[in-house]
């Protein structure tokens, strides 16, 4: 991208170095030097590139709506233009023909550009602003895609690294819309980066879980620019995302449930959804469970459902890599998950 401003700021100048150079060999007054024309175009060139960096996400978001605004950009352009010539008319009588002639040609024509430009982008950011309402006056018309501007899961990194959202889109429990922001792909990158090993790994982790969202077909996978240049904190970015596109936020993150709560946006946390998935065993109930290792307590061995709960089994220690029936004895609750602990039945 960088390339291509770098192609436009120069096509600026060259332009409006064309344009000047055409005016001066016309009239012979030009109210500046041909070669301040460059410089002129240049400046002209580096503001656009700043409203770009400002409003991209924006304006690349709403094509029709900035195509819109320019049309009328143009179109109130000439009329000022022409209010301008004839401004100069209404007062022919009481100025000399010269004098009228020499203030057309040295200040309405090099300002034509500098009208184009003011106008129109104040008709872009115009339309885009108030584009809900004009859909109000001509019903018909929508200048927004509300097939991507509304609802979906914004997902942060927490999520993406821990991999469970891969999982629950691959059973296709999820079928709506998935964002993940750009600022979250960079803060992956980041960690991958990262000279901690553990770090490094979850950083890799979670890059690979949103490559591997993208190659879904049945899931459609949004990368948004939205507040990419913000430097505001990840979790308020987040939040201010999930809110423009009326969306639920995914995460595994306390803090940043708390900030989405504060804004009033919903979220969903892969944690409930993981204890909302667990099989509903209870005391006294039997239960079938394969003894994968030994226990800490004597005799005692583990095993675990297929939810991925921790089973304890009194009477297994010698029981490592077979399958066996389990009598429910207790189930101990805990903010990490639940264990619990069984007895052997002997058939």
């Amino acid at each position: 991208m960088f390339w291509l401003r770098a192609v436009f700021i120069l096509a600026c100048a060259l332009l409006y170095y064309a344009y000047y150079s055409y005016y001066s060999y016309t009239y012979t007054d030009a109210p500046f030097p041909t070669y301040i024309a460059p410089l002129i175009g240049l400046a002209g060139g580096l503001c656009v590139m700043l409203l770009d960096l400002f409003y991209r996400e924006r304006i690349a978001r709403n094509f029709f709506a900035v195509f819109i605004g320019l049309l009328i950009g143009v179109f109130f352009s000439d009329q000022v233009i022409v209010f301008l010539e004839r401004f100069l008319l209404l007062y022919s009588d009481q100025v000399s023909s010269d004098f009228k002639e020499g203030l057309k040609r040295s200040v309405i024509i090099p300002l034509v550009p500098v009208i184009y430009l003011i106008i129109c982008y104040t008709s872009v950011i115009l339309i885009l602003r108030a584009k809900e309402s004009l859909k109000l006056i001509i019903p018909f018309v929508s200048l927004t895609d509300e097939s991507r501007s509304s609802g979906g899961l914004v997902l942060d990194s927490s999520v993406l690294i821990d991999g469970r959202i891969l999982d629950l889109c691959r059973s296709k429990l999820i079928d709506s819309r998935i964002v993940i922001p750009r600022f979250i792909v960079s803060e992956l990158q980041m960690i991958a980066d990262s000279s901690n090993k553990i770090k490094r790994l979850r950083g890799r982790r979670g890059l690979d879980i949103v490559k591997k969202l993208q190659s879904l077909p049945e899931v459609d996978v949004e990368i948004s620019d939205d507040f990419f240049q913000d430097p505001g904190p990840t979790d308020e970015r987040i939040v201010k995302l999930a809110s423009r596109k009326r969306a639920k936020v995914v995460t595994n993150d306390f803090n940043l449930l708390k900030v989405a709560q504060i804004y009033g946006v919903e979220v969903v946390n892969i944690n409930d959804i993981a204890r909302a998935m667990r099989l509903n065993v209870m005391v006294g109930e039997n239960i079938e469970v394969e003894i994968v290792r030994e226990g800490e307590g004597a005799d005692q061995g583990v095993g675990y459902l297929p939810d991925g709960t921790m089973v304890v089994v009194e009477g297994a220690r010698s029981l490592v890599g077979s399958r066996v029936t389990a009598r429910v004895t207790n189930i101990y609750a805990r903010d990490a998950g639940r264990i619990v602990f069984a007895k052997v039945v002997n058939e």
